[in-house]
């Protein structure tokens, strides 16, 4: 198989996505609705993804209607993790 799977490649540009998002916001996490919207894949999908991070213990979410996508880990632990 050439290059990463289609869930590896989505979980890579969900880490990527948070971390800009949370530049962009000047620490502010991005919520779920946000990564979505930036990401292109729909709502639902990426809760899953974040939610088999959070297993991986690479994200976390907080809580509340404002919930924020907070990443837990270095960026070269998240490679490791979803080779």
């Amino acid at each position: 198989m050439d290059g990463p799977s289609r869930t590896r490649q989505r979980r890579i540009d969900i880490v990527a996505a948070v971390r800009d998002l949370t530049k962009q916001g000047r620490g502010v996490p991005p919520t779920i609705r946000e990564v979505s919207q930036a990401t292109g894949i729909p709502r639902s999908s990426v809760y899953r993804h974040v939610s088999a991070l959070w297993d991986l213990g690479l994200l976390k979410v907080g809580r509340g209607r404002r919930a924020g996508v907070v990443l837990t880990a270095s960026t070269l632990d998240i490679n490791d993790a979803l080779r």
